[in-house]
């Protein structure tokens, strides 16, 4: 469970971050966009998020199983996640907690100060744009902004933090963030402000109501 749940949240962080370099591409080179994110390049892209997401997931789960676990065996907790089940185990896990640190800041930092660079450079030509191009832009990016923010920000609270000092209450509750709140939130953003879909939604709402009635 621990690895499965590791792979596909860790594919999803980066995949944020890659959305981040697109939106930076449509909105910054535009008239180069179809030749730069061409299909060839979004599958690497997303291929080397589920390869590193895998590497990372073998790692973690390859450490936890040098750990012992004698007595108590309930996790206070929705799921095997990475600090209950270091909390529970009565082995030393420092090596653990280590490895969450530093290859923790390459792997969820870095994708985060990505983002942050890339929208600084998104911003920048924005400026540039009129008044409801901006309007557009900014709308676009806002609801990306706000998947990051709930996100890494919830993401960080919990695994940035040393298993002394982790409260399983609070990290029940950031994890209903990354795992529900911001999956539930995906359809809407993503989905749910295109157009297309918006006409879609509305036709299919008429046809329901007038084969009611």
């Amino acid at each position: 469970q621990f690895f499965f749940f590791y792979i596909f949240g860790v594919t999803d962080l980066l995949l944020v971050s890659v959305m981040a370099l697109d939106r930076c591409v449509a909105i910054c080179n535009p008239l180069h966009y179809a030749s730069v994110m061409n299909q060839k390049v979004c599958g690497h892209l997303v291929a080397g998020c589920c390869i590193v997401s895998i590497l990372h997931s073998m790692l973690h789960a390859g450490l936890l199983l040098h750990l012992s676990y004698r007595g108590k065996n309930h996790l206070a907790h929705y799921f095997c996640d990475h600090q209950p089940l270091l909390q529970l185990s009565c082995s030393e896990t420092r090596v653990n907690e280590a490895v969450i640190f530093f290859e923790g800041v390459i792997i969820i930092l870095g994708p985060f100060v990505f983002i942050i660079l890339t929208y600084i450079r998104i911003v920048v030509a924005i400026m540039k744009f009129t008044s409801s191009g901006r309007r557009k832009a900014f709308s676009t990016c806002g609801s990306h902004l706000t998947i990051v923010g709930l996100f890494y920000g919830a993401i960080i609270a919990v695994y940035f933090l040393p298993t002394s000092s982790y409260s399983s209450q609070r990290g029940s509750v950031f994890a209903l963030v990354y795992t529900v709140i911001t999956p539930m939130s995906n359809p809407y953003i993503y989905s749910l402000r295109n157009k297309e879909v918006k006409d879609a939604l509305r036709n299919l709402l008429r046809r329901s109501l007038f084969s009611q009635n």
